[in-house]
């Protein structure tokens, strides 16, 4: 089952969290209970959006120990001792820092710049637009994917809505496909 806006999603720009609003770029929350395929959603809705020109960072909340850097290489060495560690590599860049758990606003402000979405999993109370995997009221949504299985088409073609109704009520200019 797909519930969705009419196009114009009413979220009120005063409930949306501040580092949010102060974010020249949109950020759209995918919610939902443990295992009900928020992951899955992302992995596939990913590809879409940045073949379509979009430039996606993604914030992941856990409430789990993180598992990120391989035991006795140099970096988790290095991190084990104290340091905070910026790893550059070939095709890639990793931050690794000693840090209270965030909150969202904080992580958005640490998030570098060019990005045309942010999308965040996790951080289901904090007021943002948002695609929900469960039956949780929202005054936020974008879209209600229940069924069981995230319907990708419809998470897409909401996410799309947004953006056009963020260009469109001059939300956004960043949001425009390269």
């Amino acid at each position: 089952m797909v519930i969705a806006g009419d196009g114009g999603p009413q979220v009120p720009a005063s409930s949306v969290s501040q580092a949010a609003r102060r974010l020249p770029v949109p950020v759209i929350g995918v919610c939902g209970y443990s295992n009900s395929g928020k992951t899955l959603l992302l992995e596939r809705l990913v590809p879409r959006l940045t073949g379509r020109g979009l430039r996606v960072a993604l914030i992941k909340d856990s409430h789990h120990p993180l598992d990120v850097d391989r035991s006795g290489k140099d970096s988790d060495r290095l991190f084990a001792v104290g340091a905070d560690v910026l790893v550059c590599g070939a095709d890639q860049t990793f931050i690794r820092l000693h840090a209270a758990r965030l909150t969202l606003d904080e992580c958005l402000a640490r998030l570098p710049g060019g990005y045309d979405l942010v999308l965040v999993e996790g951080f289901r109370n904090v007021a943002l637009p948002k695609i929900r995997l469960d039956d949780e009221p929202d005054d936020q949504l974008l879209a209600r994917l229940t069924d069981g299985h995230p319907d990708i088409d419809a998470a897409e073609q909401a996410i799309w809505d947004y953006l056009t109704h963020l260009r469109r009520s001059g939300g956004s200019d960043s949001i425009t496909p390269r």
